[in-house]
Order: C-alpha cells, then sequence, then structure tokens
C-alpha cells in the first residue's frame, strides 16, 4: 500500500475494515522509516500528518463504539484525544481535507450533549521540565535545539514534567484536561439517543435546544405551592400551572441526516 492509496481510504473512512487499517498504519510506519533513514525530513513530516490523521478518524469511531456501549466516561476521554491530536495536527496541515473538520464538529457536538459541565484543575509549580524526545532538562537559560510542537524525524516534539509540587486544585468550567471530571450521578440519556440512532460514526446530525409545554398530568404530585416544575423559580401556581398547555421545559430536538431505522422514542431528560 502506497501513500496515494493510503490517502483516498483516509477520505473514504466508512466502513474499512480492521484489516484494512492495521495495513495502513503499517505502510505508514515503514514509509516513515525509510523516509527518516533516507534524511528526508520533509516526507517524514507528511507520514507524521497522515498518521494523526488516521489516529484522528480511528480514535472518533472508538469513541463511538464506546458510546454505544454505554462506556460514557471513557468515550469522553477518547473524544479528548481527538480534539488533543486534531489540536497538534492544524499547526502542520490544512483541516479542509480527510473530513477533518468534520471530526472537529461532530467531536463538539458530543461534547455538547455530554451532562459534564464541572471539571476539576490541578495548578502545579513546575520543578523540572524535560524535552520528550531527547531527554535533556529545560530551563529559562538552558534548552535543547528541539521546538515545542515541531516535527523531528516523524515526531512531535513534546514537553515531560518530571518534576513538580501541587499549587491549588480549583472548580472549573473549561478545563485545560476534560478527564479531570466531578464524578457525580450523571444522566447520558441525551448520548444515549443519539448514537443509537445512527447507524454509523460518520452520519451526519444537528440539535438544538428549544422549550414545549407537557402535560400537567406529569407534575401530578407537584402542589400549587411548590416551585414550578419550569424552574423559574416561582410557585407553581403563580406560573404555568393556569397555562392549560402545560408546563413549559426545555426540550432537545435532535435532526438526523441519515433517518433512523428504528422507531423514533421522545426522551424526557
Amino acid at each position: 500500500m502506497d501513500l496515494d492509496e493510503i490517502r483516498e481510504c483516509l477520505r473514504a473512512p466508512r466502513g474499512r475494515s480492521e484489516e484494512l487499517l492495521a495495513a495502513m498504519e503499517d505502510a505508514l510506519r515503514t514509509a516513515k522509516q525509510r523516509a527518516v533513514a533516507g534524511g528526508n525530513q520533509d516526507k517524514a513530516k507528511e507520514i507524521w500528518c497522515l498518521e494523526t490523521i488516521l489516529f484522528a478518524q480511528m480514535q472518533y469511531t472508538e469513541a463511538f463504539e464506546q458510546m454505544k456501549a454505554g462506556s460514557y466516561y471513557d468515550a469522553w476521554c477518547t473524544l479528548e484525544e481527538v480534539e488533543i491530536k486534531l489540536g497538534a495536527l492544524a499547526r502542520h496541515h490544512p483541516l479542509a481535507d480527510y473530513h477533518l473538520e468534520w471530526l472537529v464538529e461532530y467531536t463538539r457536538r458530543f461534547q455538547g450533549i455530554y451532562p459534564y459541565k464541572k471539571f476539576i484543575s490541578t495548578g502545579y509549580f513546575v520543578k523540572e521540565r524535560r524535552c520528550g524526545l531527547c531527554d535533556a532538562i529545560l530551563t529559562p537559560r538552558t534548552a535543547c535545539h528541539h521546538r515545542k510542537g515541531e516535527i523531528y524525524d516523524g515526531e512531535m516534539c513534546f514537553q515531560r514534567i518530571t518534576s513538580a509540587d501541587v499549587d491549588h486544585i480549583a472548580l472549573v468550567d473549561d478545563p485545560v484536561h476534560k478527564s479531570c471530571i466531578v464524578h457525580l450521578d450523571y444522566n447520558f440519556a441525551l448520548v444515549e439517543y443519539v448514537v443509537e440512532h445512527l447507524e454509523s460514526p460518520f452520519d451526519g446530525w444537528t440539535y438544538e435546544w428549544t422549550k414545549i409545554r407537557h402535560s400537567h398530568g406529569r407534575y401530578a404530585e407537584v402542589a400549587s405551592t411548590d416551585p414550578c416544575p419550569c424552574e423559574s423559580g416561582t410557585a407553581y401556581k403563580d406560573c404555568c400551572l393556569s397555562e392549560p398547555a402545560g408546563v413549559l421545559r426545555p426540550h432537545f430536538l435532535v435532526n438526523f441526516e441519515v433517518p433512523p431505522k428504528q422507531q423514533m422514542v421522545v426522551r424526557y431528560v
């Protein structure tokens, strides 16, 4: 398998077999070894880009399968890996090809319907930092010739924190590392609803939040003096109870580009 064949496969991510994916990985690994051995840094960098694209596509598919299986936290972490890889790739390769802009958008869409809203962020006082390629100690006065984020011999330079003290721990809405969630009893009904109606991870879908009225019968146990189920903060009798159509509640509306084969079921969350 040559690089042109790999590029064509990367442009058609649907329905690829495990055997084909393994063959692509092996071919890229061999081609990069040859480029590095021949001193062709540009070719080695190009192959790193193709490897990263393949990894992002495969991880996105894995996250979809994890969501299908109900492994929601694992899928969340896998989606973060996709996001990190695409962020690193954007510095070296345009995202207008190989479904990369699509991957960026749909990774965000899945993250957007997750119930995770609060995260733990830990701040560190770094005592020692090393180059991930040559292991040199990095200080303000000393450094190796590698630049963080650049590609050398087909590998991206990164930095490792080898010694640090914890400075603080905070609760945040927009963390650097999305895997550090606050573990609570979450409701994954929205994620479940979307993935169970998608045949392929590469089927398109959109969503929006609207509001609709729900019958008062659903809230028969709510007293008229209790807070209104619409969460306005006022008493039920002074809010939605006077509305014949019912209680105004948020509604999750999904549009699927490929009509689901199974019967659609309305979910209340």
